[in-house]
């Protein structure tokens, strides 16, 4: 028997951002490929800054990616098509113009939210003729994909309830069970505390609230890890502007881009994660996910759907945006309470297995394809 034809047009890494990293969880894992004919139109590579502005190179490459989808819409014949959606009016156009093409050559359309945006630029940001076509696009859709039931309201109204569909992000687990049990014996008996950034240097993502809250607690014991790459030079000089102008070469290391193995065995070094994103497009990210997975208590905001995955006061701490006083003051509370701090990341570590393992995000995926083909 035939196996259902499936058209991809995903964005894998590098580089390494949430949305390539769910397309690669999903696109490469056995039970698709057991199951579907996959066929992926990869897109181009972004440098990691916000996207949605116009420019010659952006424009070529996305004329050369609908070729391509266009060629595999003709030729692949895919029953149906998977597609994110951007959250830019840019982004909707363009990814409305490759929706428009798919279901004109008869093939379904699913397509996947990764952020939690989409509703505010939809009704304040798109003028009157964007928003016609953005809702002539979704009405094509068969199924769209939401990350938490939280998010579920970005398409009330635009799209049928029964066609919205919630897919938490998930990992592969890298961690032994027996291996985390002996970490969290050294982490009660660290005397300084290890607090640790990690996301691409982007800005609104944070890192400069980190690094002001790091000010706040100079001289104390403490050790700040910022991880990520920086997202240009400008923010790169920034940051070691900004240590060296507060003293702080002996307690914040600058680490850079750090992925795989070095990235887990860093979280495992770590006592506490902080995330204190303000960045508008922010869905789930998968920095907190590996936190959880690490068994670390963690600090953040409300953006996306972060209070599903932080719930304040029991695996970590809601604090407001840019606001460095309130993550010291937490901080100082998780330092001297090593019980609260150990029974923190214990939970952290049970919501995501409950929630957000690989198995979990393939196999939801796997009975939402089979639902709508």
């Amino acid at each position: 028997m035939e196996k259902p034809r499936i058209l991809c047009i995903s964005a894998l890494p590098p580089p390494y951002h949430g949305v390539s990293i769910a397309n690669e969880i999903l696109l490469k894992s056995k039970l698709l490929h057991e199951n579907f004919n996959i066929k992926i139109v990869q897109l181009r590579k972004p440098k990691l800054q916000p996207g949605g502005k116009f420019s010659v190179s952006t424009l070529s490459s996305d004329f050369g990616t609908t070729f391509n989808i266009l060629r595999e819409l003709t030729f692949f014949k895919p029953h149906l098509t998977y597609v994110g959606i951007a959250q830019t009016k840019l982004g909707l156009w363009r990814d409305g113009t490759w929706i428009r093409l798919a279901t004109w050559r008869g093939s379904k359309v699913l397509s996947h939210m990764h952020g939690g945006h989409f509703r505010y630029l939809f009704e304040y940001e798109l003028d009157r003729l964007s928003k016609r076509f953005v809702e002539k696009t979704l009405e094509r859709l068969q199924g769209i994909i939401v990350l938490d039931h939280s998010l579920a309201y970005l398409f009330h109204g635009l799209v049928d309830k029964s066609r919205i569909f919630v897919l938490p992000n998930g990992i592969p687990d890298p961690y032994n069970i027996h291996h985390l049990a002996e970490v969290n014996r050294q982490r009660a008996q660290q005397k300084k505390l290890r607090v640790t950034y990690l996301s691409n240097l982007i800005p609104g993502k944070g890192f400069d609230t980190f690094l002001e809250a790091a000010a706040l607690l100079r001289d104390e014991d403490f050790i700040f890890n910022l991880a990520g790459a920086p997202a240009n030079p400008v923010i790169a000089n920034q940051v070691r502007e900004f240590v060296g102008n507060h003293e702080l070469e002996g307690q914040v290391r600058i680490l850079g881009k750090v992925v795989g193995k070095e990235k887990y065995e860093l979280l495992l070094c770590s006592d506490v994660f902080v995330f204190p994103t303000y960045y508008h497009p922010e869905g789930q990210p998968f920095v907190i996910i590996e936190a959880l997975a690490a068994g670390l208590p963690v600090i953040a905001t409300t953006r996306g759907c972060i209070p599903a995955m932080v719930r304040d006061e029991h695996n970590g701490f809601i604090v407001s945006e840019k606001n460095p006083e309130e993550i010291a003051d937490r901080l100082r509370l998780l330092k001297d309470n090593v019980k609260l701090r150990l029974s923190m990341g214990d939970a952290s570590r049970q919501i995501y297995l409950e929630n957000y393992t690989k198995g979990k995000f393939v196999d939801g995926f796997y009975n939402i394809l089979k639902k709508i083909i």
